[in-house]
């Protein structure tokens, strides 16, 4: 799972570091599948290497959420060196410059201001931008307060925070993700498949299920009409289970996709065959770009000994208790999700 591709940025705020990996470190990540004699392979192969009786050899699928332009600009000169294919989903509001990457909004407008002001719900609070350290501390609360906020909230604290910058936002945009005709260009690269990744980048269990289908086979169908391509592949915004769960997963499968994939951090096995709109993937993170770094996720290893011991993990902090037969009976708590468990708390746009 990929997100931004670009050259080190030093002024890059945390909140957005992890999503962008330099165009160096991805080329490392291609020579390390080659080195450990991986097939790469676009997803329109994956439902079918996982259905190998027996198992096949071991295969990676390489992803990038969001459209970013940097995917034209920078990623795509090296997957095209090495020949590697790769999938792009597309928000199509971002293409069409109607709505705004809100994370990237908060890091612009704080790099832009000395002070910003907004409503968070509890009155009117006051940010501090004057310096750096000030302006890391006040994107991360920023940040917090955006994500917790619902969707027409969100949209319009942005909004506020770049008429107090003076951001352009449908400039901001542009200059960070690809229109369609950048899409065009992109399409037509061999190997290149296009997914989908709703319209506006919503969190989807926050919408009511006609809106979260909405979101999902809108985007589809336009992204078909204006590059006249198959589109049989999505990524859920955000991706982690309580922004994507059985309801979600149901949406994707009733919309046609042959696959969706989560930002649930796993490697995908023969058994995920049977649960195609909910697959797991490796994130490669802007903070963790060293060579040994990158190897040993490719490796696969970390993750597969992760998931081998959580059970483990489980028991040990539970004291090895078996739950009585009452403790079965008691209802689920808020909130609660069966299925994979996320390994970090924030999720990936």
């Amino acid at each position: 799972m990929f997100h931004h591709v670009a050259p080190h940025h030093k002024d890059r705020l945390a909140i957005n570091k992890g999503l962008e990996i330099t165009p160096e470190t991805l080329e490392h990540v291609l020579l390390s599948l080659k080195a450990q004699d991986y097939d790469i392979v676009p997803m329109d192969a994956v439902p079918e290497r996982l259905a190998v009786s027996g198992g096949s050899r071991r295969f990676a699928a390489l992803t990038f959420d969001d459209g970013g332009r940097d995917n034209l600009i920078h990623a795509a000169p090296v997957l095209q060196r090495h020949e590697a294919p790769f999938t792009v989903y597309v928000t199509t509001g971002f293409a069409s410059g109607t709505t705004a990457p809100w994370w990237h909004v908060i890091e612009q407008a704080v790099h832009a201001a000395s002070a910003l002001i907004i409503n968070a719900g509890d009155g009117l609070r006051r940010f501090d931008t004057s310096d750096q350290s000030k302006k890391q501390r006040a994107a991360r609360t920023l940040h917090d307060i955006l994500w917790r906020a619902s969707e027409p909230v969100r949209a319009s604290l942005a909004s506020e925070l770049a008429a107090q910058a003076r951001l352009n936002l449908a400039a901001l945009t542009r200059e960070l993700c690809m229109d369609w005709n950048d899409l065009r260009q992109i399409a037509a690269l061999p190997g290149c498949t296009i997914g989908a990744h709703t319209m506006t980048h919503p969190n989807l269990a926050a919408l009511d299920e006609g809106a979260a289908m909405r979101e999902i086979s809108e985007a589809r169908d336009e992204i078909r009409g204006r590059l006249g391509v198959a589109v049989n592949h999505f990524a859920y915004p955000y991706g982690a289970p309580h922004c994507c769960e059985t309801r979600e997963f149901e949406c994707a499968r009733l919309a046609g996709f042959a696959t969706a994939v989560t930002t649930r951090r796993g490697l995908v096995a023969q058994g995920d065959v049977h649960s195609l709109v909910s697959l797991p993937r490796v994130p490669i993170n802007g903070f963790y770009q060293q060579p040994q770094m990158i190897d040993a996720l490719v490796s696969g290893l970390s993750m597969a000994l992760a998931a081998q011991s959580a059970p483990i993990s489980a028991k040990l902090r539970n004291g090895w208790r078996r739950p009585t037969e009452s403790a079965l009976k008691q209802p689920k708590p808020p909130g609660h999700h069966e299925g994979r468990a996320a390994i970090t708390s924030q999720p990936a746009p």
